[in-house]
């Protein structure tokens, strides 16, 4: 059957990301262009028999436990098979839900619930024979800050189960794992050494990754844009469409290679109610509101002419072309002023950075959550940057140096493990 038994120890990891242009505007049909970001979600799959199916996401506090007969009853209300192109969610298996998740606690409710109906609808719905099993999460992202955390745990849960029942396989082992997945993954019982390495799967695969994961958004978001599980997905950098016969998925070749620092306000927002307010304001100032987003459009499609100009242009043409890439940061975030999802601590963050010439903006739905800062070397040097940071930190913010772009949805096993976990 799945899990770390017959076809030894793995796990999953997926990363989050970062949208450098196009929130709010992706949802109505506007180019966004995004990249994943060196912080991961990380998953492990036991089969037990305990009869029990237990969740363990202890970054959240949650310890979920339900029988494998219930879990199973919520396959069975499942309307449809298997698909490999779901589009919305079965109506009987959510309305089970909610009796299933006995808590108060919001991220607590949809995480379990997210975890219940994947669970439901692809391994216990494909397997209905499956043992009791337990899930454990750990991740290294800050959740509800914008960075795509509920996109890597669902892309991590979907990859998981559909490799439990066959319908994905990993490629070879490739690449070892990085000091930072090695602590990740002891954390969640794994004891990783030298003889361990990643694998990552073919585009069919993370097609079906990317479709199903999408579900898991809607039941944490409503009504997402599709971008944050692409990413998590695919990794790398990509420019994302929406379209009624189809999401719009481009795969930006050779980005240049962006450090950003990223500033964790921490202060908690729900991305379906800023995603609705920026719809009330549509509806209310259609004449105001379509512009800004066909501004933040054209903001899209400009980055991505800068990034290829960047290629193979001399050293005095990159400098010009990174200013300009810096002045499309600041126009996108008086934009995203225009549409309500800034906010005060947003605000404080862009103007330490500024002071330094640096150029800021909020990544994510906004009202809070995260602030994205790109840099180049020769903006600022080591000692300028170590004293933005202690200017953040000196307000309570917490900061993370990293780079943009990276691996997208991983699976972490033993080197000498080529099984399939469903065998």
């Amino acid at each position: 059957m799945a899990g770390n038994d017959g076809g030894g120890e793995w796990a999953i990891s997926a990363p989050g990301k970062a949208i450098l242009h196009g929130e709010h505007a992706v949802v109505y049909g506007k180019r966004a262009v995004a990249a994943s970001v060196d912080l991961r979600c990380y998953l492990r799959l036991n089969t037990r028999n305990t009869g029990s199916v237990e969740l363990k996401v202890p970054d959240l506090g949650v310890l979920a436990t339900w029988t494998v007969d219930e879990v199973c009853g919520l396959a069975r209300v499942c309307e449809s098979e298997f698909t490999a192109d779901p589009s919305e969610a079965c109506e009987s298996c959510l309305a089970g839900l909610t009796a299933r998740v006995q808590t108060d606690n919001g991220v607590h409710v949809l995480a379990c619930k997210t975890f219940l109906y994947l669970a439901a609808s692809i391994l216990f719905k494909e397997r209905p024979q499956t043992p009791a099993l337990e899930v454990q999460v750990t991740s290294s992202l800050p959740f509800a800050s914008g960075l795509g955390s509920s996109a890597s745990y669902s892309v991590c849960l979907v990859a998981a189960f559909l490799l439990c029942v066959g319908k994905v396989k990993p490629l070879s082992s490739s690449d070892t794992n990085t000091s930072s997945d090695s602590e990740r993954l002891k954390q969640i019982g794994l004891d990783v050494g030298s003889d361990w390495g990643t694998a990552s799967f073919s585009a069919a695969d993370q097609e079906l990754i990317r479709r199903w994961s999408f579900l898991g958004e809607k039941i944490i978001h409503g009504t997402p844009s599709g971008i944050d599980n692409a990413v998590a997905t695919f990794g790398g950098a990509l420019e994302f469409q929406r379209h009624v016969d189809g999401d719009q998925i481009r795969t930006i070749e050779q980005p240049p290679v962006l450090s950003i620092l990223l500033t964790n306000t921490k202060v908690p927002r729900s991305t379906k109610k800023l995603v609705a307010g920026v719809r009330s304001w549509l509806e209310e100032m259609p004449d105001v509101a379509k512009p800004v987003m066909d501004a933040v459009d054209g903001i899209s499609q400009q980055c991505c002419r800068y990034w290829n100009q960047l290629k193979g242009s001399d050293t005095e043409m990159q400098q010009t072309l990174y200013r300009q890439l810096g002045r499309l940061v600041d126009v996108n975030q008086s934009l995203l002023c225009c549409m309500g999802v800034s906010h005060p601590a947003i605000e404080k963050v862009c103007q330490i950075t500024a002071a330094s010439g640096l150029h800021s903006k909020l990544t994510g739905a906004g009202g809070g959550g995260c602030v994205m800062t790109f840099y180049t070397r020769s903006d600022v040097d080591a000692d300028q940057l170590q004293t933005v940071k202690a200017r953040l930190v000196e307000n309570g913010y917490d900061v993370y140096e990293t780079v943009l772009g990276g691996r997208g949805v991983t699976m972490h096993r033993h080197n000498q493990s080529t099984s399939n976990p469903s065998t």
